[in-house]
């Protein structure tokens, strides 16, 4: 009775190699689309973190250059400008006269 039972459930289970390949096919096929997607993503958020961390600099230097102006009040407010530089300007030396 022990025998018959295992040749029974051996003979039911005769053609399921075939779908058991082909449902491991498409879990294969689904996992490699979703790597294959995620790998062409990958360089656009890269993008958009160096677009994120240039901006957050260039703001952090805006404020760092408005709080050295607020500190230093000794340069006239008419040439102070947005886009002037913080810096002192260099000065050129007059010409020597030949002697």
């Amino acid at each position: 009775m022990l025998v018959s039972r295992f040749t029974k459930i051996i003979r039911c289970q005769r053609g399921v190699v075939l779908p058991m390949a082909f449902l491991t096919m498409l879990i294969l096929s689904a996992l490699i689309i979703a790597f294959s997607m995620m790998a062409a993503s990958e360089p656009i958020l890269a993008n958009n973190q160096l677009q994120v961390a240039q901006a957050r600099a260039v703001a952090e230097s805006g404020v760092e250059k408005a709080i050295w102006a607020l500190n230093n009040p000794a340069t006239p407010m008419a040439s102070r400008t947005l886009l002037s530089s913080p810096f002192p300007r260099p000065t050129m030396a007059a010409p020597l006269s030949p002697s």
